[in-house]
C-alpha cells in the first residue's frame, strides 16, 4: 500500500520506527526583575549619590538640598511607578479582572460575525480570517477485512494532502463527548417496530434502554475539525470546498461529517467551557469594545445637523449620551422606536445656522407689510389733494400716515 511504502525510509529492519513520545520547544521564565529594570534601579541611587556629591562640592545652601533632591525624587517615584512596578500594565489587568469577575467564554471569543447558511454556518475572526466548524462522525472497524487499517490511514494522508493543496489551515480537536449524543443510537428505535410480536417489542424496548442508559453514562471521542484561511474572496466557496475535501474520508474508518450551524457553534463552546449560557452576540460586542480601547477611534462625533437644518455642536455630556443610545440600539437592550436623539440632546437656544431662520422672516414680512401699508396710505393721500397742494401734504396727512402706518398685527 501507498502509506507502507512511504513510511519504509523511516523504519529500521525490523519494521520498527522512532515516534518522539514529547518534543517541546524552547522556554522562557518571564521575572519580575528584568535587565531594565535592574538598570533603572542601579540609576536611581546612583542619581542620587551624585546629586549629593555635587551638592556638597558647590557647598550648596539647605534650600538647595530640598529642590534638587525633592525634584530627583519625583523622578524616582514615577520610575518606580510606571517602570519598576510596571503600574499600568497591572491596573490595566486589574480593571478587566474586576470587569470579568464572573467569567464566562467571552474573554476568549476572537469570533467577529457567524453568518448561518444552508449548509453551515461561516466564521469571520476579527483578524480577517474565515472558517467553518465541521464534525467527523467515525466508524466501527467490526467486521472489516485486515488491509482496511492500511487504507484508512492512506485516506488520512490523502485528505490532509488536498486540504494543503487549497491552501487552507486547520486545527484538529479529539473531544471527549457523552456517548448519548451518538447518532447510531437512533437507529435502535427503528429495530423495535420491526416486528409484530408485542413479547418481543417489550423485550426489545428493555434491552435498546438499557444500552441506552449504558452508553449515556460512557464517553466516546468525537473529531471536530476549524478549517480557516486568510482569503476573504473564499468565503463564497469554503463550504463547498471542504466538504468536497471531507467526503474522501469515508473511504476510511468515517461515515460522514457535519458543518456546525450557528446554534451548533454555541453549544460547543458551552460544552467545552462548562457554562449554561452563552451569548456569541454579546461575546462580539464584548471583542469589539476590548479592541476598540486599544486603539484610536475611527471618527470622533463633534456634532449633529438635524433634518430641519439646525446644526448643532456637541459637547462631551452630550456625546456620551449618543453613544450611550447608539450603545443600547447595538446591544437589544432598548428598541430603536424607543430612541430619539432629539429629546436626548436637542438644545432650543440653538439657532439655524444653515437653512432658513423662520423667526426672521416673519419679521421681515412684518415690516414689508408695513412698509406697503405706508406706501399706500401716503398715495392716498396725495391723490385726494387740490392740484394746486398736490406736492404739500398738510399737518392732517402727516397726523393719519403716523397713526395708519404701523399697525400691530
Amino acid at each position: 500500500m501507498a502509506n507502507t511504502k512511504r513510511r519504509e525510509k523511516y523504519t529500521d529492519r525490523s519494521g520498527n520506527m522512532f515516534i518522539p513520545m514529547n518534543v517541546e520547544g524552547t522556554s522562557w521564565d518571564e521575572h519580575f526583575i528584568n535587565t531594565t529594570k535592574l538598570f533603572c534601579i542601579l540609576g536611581i541611587i546612583l542619581g542620587y549619590i551624585l546629586l549629593v556629591i555635587y551638592l556638597g562640592t558647590v557647598e550648596s545652601k539647605p534650600l538647595g538640598y530640598v529642590i534638587l533632591l525633592g525634584a530627583w525624587t519625583l523622578v524616582t517615584i514615577m520610575l518606580v511607578r510606571f517602570v519598576i512596578f510596571e503600574e499600568k500594565f497591572y491596573y490595566r489587568m486589574y480593571k478587566e479582572l474586576k470587569q470579568n469577575e464572573v467569567c464566562t467564554p467571552a474573554l476568549f471569543w476572537g469570533i467577529a460575525s457567524i453568518e448561518d447558511t444552508d449548509q453551515g454556518a461561516i466564521i469571520t475572526y476579527s483578524d480577517g480570517k474565515i472558517a467553518i466548524m465541521v464534525k467527523v462522525d467515525r466508524d466501527t472497524i467490526t467486521g472489516k477485512k485486515s488491509d482496511f487499517q492500511e487504507k484508512h490511514y492512506d485516506t488520512l494522508s490523502d485528505f490532509y494532502r488536498a486540504l494543503a493543496q487549497f491552501n487552507y489551515s486547520f486545527v484538529q480537536m479529539n473531544i471527549m463527548e457523552q456517548a448519548g449524543n451518538d447518532p447510531r443510537l437512533k437507529e435502535f428505535t427503528k429495530l423495535i417496530n420491526k416486528s409484530d410480536n408485542s413479547n418481543i417489542r417489550k423485550l426489545m424496548e428493555n434491552e435498546i434502554g438499557y444500552i441506552k442508559n449504558v452508553t449515556r453514562n460512557s464517553l466516546y471521542e468525537t473529531d471536530y475539525f476549524l478549517v480557516y484561511t486568510t482569503d476573504m474572496n473564499r468565503a463564497d466557496h469554503i463550504i463547498e470546498e471542504v466538504s468536497n475535501i471531507f467526503s474522501m474520508l469515508r473511504e476510511g474508518a468515517y461515515v460522514g461529517h457535519s458543518i456546525l450551524t450557528h446554534k451548533g457553534i454555541n453549544d460547543f463552546v458551552k460544552q467545552e467551557y462548562g457554562v449554561e449560557y452563552f451569548n456569541s452576540t454579546e461575546a462580539s460586542l464584548y471583542m469589539f469594545r476590548r479592541l476598540n480601547g486599544r486603539g484610536k477611534l475611527p471618527f470622533n462625533i463633534s456634532g449633529i445637523l438635524w433634518t430641519d437644518g439646525v446644526e448643532q455642536n456637541l459637547n462631551q455630556v452630550e456625546i456620551n449620551k449618543v453613544r450611550n443610545l447608539a450603545s443600547s440600539v447595538v446591544s437589544e437592550t432598548v428598541s430603536q422606536g424607543d430612541v430619539s436623539f432629539k429629546k436626548a440632546v436637542y438644545r432650543k437656544d440653538i439657532k439655524k445656522e444653515a437653512g432658513v431662520d423662520f423667526e426672521s422672516l416673519n419679521q421681515v414680512n412684518v415690516r414689508n407689510n408695513r412698509s406697503t401699508i405706508k406706501q399706500n396710505v401716503t398715495n392716498n393721500s396725495i391723490n385726494n389733494k387740490p392740484n394746486g397742494d398736490s406736492n404739500k401734504p398738510s399737518d392732517s396727512d402727516n397726523n393719519a400716515i403716523d397713526e395708519d402706518a404701523y399697525i400691530d398685527f
